[in-house]
């Protein structure tokens, strides 16, 4: 009885005489071992009691005394810990076990987690986060920590931030005058489908002439978007018109929204030196003043309708024959325009009729002729063909010019002189017949002589002008005025 007493103040686990401490014995993990780090961890301890079964015994696992969170189970004697990994490093893993009567055992083991020897499953020399490494992604070699961030929506770098610093704010620009609106973005690694652009400058993006470095007009619209609205340097109010004919210059605008002396709203005025020429009529007014431009240009007729041709610097394109056949006296003598200025058709512009001129010149594939002081620069090509006297007759008539410059040549031309509206002519005198109408080259025939034996019976034609020695023409042929 004093055995007993003894032992109960003492505090042993017998607290009833023969029960025998509980035991836990830890087999995952053993003390001092190595563990391959995953992303859940199982331990493992077998536990003993002599009187009372593992199921009515306390058990419980902690960290070296701190709580341990997971899911605990129990099968037999086997009790079991399901954990997240801690991390890789040492760690100390504490089991004890109470049974019925209050008596305790338990078990504790230091373990290292280390990293797996297969755990860098895309060979790019990191392992998964879940394993305690930096890599956000272990499938793709393309995305680990220190890859250059691409702009794809993706996180290269693994640093939690997707697409920083290379996203571009895209700007609505709804004008599509080149500058966004302030009030309308979108960051996107490409340019949206919609019309943007990288500026948010459009002060008024409803308005394609407004916009930063716009001209500005006199209309009370800040034009240039600067805050100021129609400023000294405005254009759209007064322009310089020296001749006074009321019609302004449009390269001297006035530094003035208000009515100017010496100025005029019109900006119309293509010669504003001479108050009896108001419009372009030739290349050669566009360029005086540096306004022709490569291709199709834009001139005026006397009354001032526009219409296109070509220009080559002050040479005004007025007709091209494409070696369809010669025109008929109609074509070219009545003031009716056709075709376009294309190589492909025969084209008579509104030039020939409107655009006054000087010198004329012919060029067919590269042969040239070119005849000065034909004209009298008052008037264009038709009032001046229908004021030459029809099937004038002879060379020594004067209604033919000779050839100022050029390389024509041909196998039949009997001289490179030109003639408008002329008759056949032989050493006989001018015989009947074979007129022929608007610009013209004398041409051999075998059994009549030159200068002027035959004139087509039509007119303006190029089987003249340049034809090889077989008398196969080549290239259409084109007149210009200037």
């Amino acid at each position: 009885m004093w055995l007993l007493t003894m032992l109960a103040c003492s505090g042993s686990a017998d607290i009833i005489e023969g029960n025998i401490r509980p035991s836990a014995v830890l087999l995952v993990p053993l003390n001092d071992s190595d563990l391959a780090d995953a992303q859940e961890l199982v331990f493992t301890a077998l536990i003993a009691d002599d009187r009372d079964p593992a199921e009515v015994m306390g058990v419980t696992w902690s960290w070296a005394g701190d709580p341990m969170e997971g899911e605990a189970g129990l099968s037999g004697d086997m009790a079991t810990m399901t954990v997240e990994s801690p991390g890789l490093g040492e760690h100390e893993v504490w089991i004890e076990v109470v049974d019925v009567n209050g008596a305790t055992g338990g078990d504790k083991a230091t373990f290292t987690l280390r990293v797996p020897e297969d755990a860098d499953l895309d060979g790019d020399g990191y392992i998964d986060v879940a394993l305690g490494g930096a890599d956000c992604d272990d499938t793709d070699p393309d995305i680990a920590p220190g890859t250059i961030e691409l702009c794809d929506g993706i996180d290269q770098d693994c640093d939690g931030e997707v697409d920083e610093d290379l996203l571009t704010t895209w700007y609505l620009d709804q004008d599509g005058d080149g500058f966004g609106d302030p009030v309308w973005s979108v960051q996107s690694c490409e340019r949206p489908a919609n019309s943007a652009v990288e500026n948010d400058t459009d002060c008024d993006d409803t308005d394609a002439g407004v916009y930063p470095g716009a001209p500005e007009r006199c209309d009370g619209v800040d034009q240039d978007c600067d805050g100021t609205i129609d400023e000294d340097d405005a254009a759209g109010g007064w322009y310089a018109d020296q001749d006074q004919d009321g019609w302004g210059d449009a390269q001297q605008p006035l530094a003035s929204c208000e009515p100017t002396v010496g100025g005029a709203l019109d900006d119309t005025d293509c010669d504003d030196l001479d108050a009896d020429q108001r419009w372009c009529l030739s290349c050669a007014d566009l360029s005086a003043r540096d306004l022709v431009v490569e291709g199709l240009n834009s001139l005026s007729t006397s009354t001032g309708a526009s219409y296109e041709t070509l220009c080559d610097d002050d040479w005004t394109l007025v007709a091209t024959n494409t070696r369809t056949g010669p025109w008929d006296p109609a074509a070219v003598l009545d003031d009716a325009t056709f075709g376009s200025p294309s190589e492909s058709e025969d084209f008579k512009s509104q030039a020939w009729s409107s655009a006054p001129f000087t010198d004329v010149r012919f060029v067919n594939d590269g042969e040239y002729a070119r005849y000065d002081d034909v004209g009298d620069g008052t008037q264009p090509w038709h009032a001046f063909q229908i004021a030459v006297p029809g099937a004038n007759c002879g060379p020594d008539t004067e209604w033919h010019w000779e050839m100022t410059e050029g390389t024509m040549s041909g196998h039949y031309l009997c001289s490179t002189d030109l003639y408008v509206n002329p008759s056949a002519y032989n050493a006989t005198g001018c015989p009947e017949g074979a007129p022929g109408f608007g610009p013209t080259w004398s041409i051999w025939t075998p059994g009549f002589p030159c200068p002027l034996n035959l004139p087509h019976a039509s007119g303006f034609q190029n089987d003249d002008l340049n034809q090889n020695p077989f008398g196969a023409d080549e290239g259409p042929l084109r007149m210009w005025v200037r």
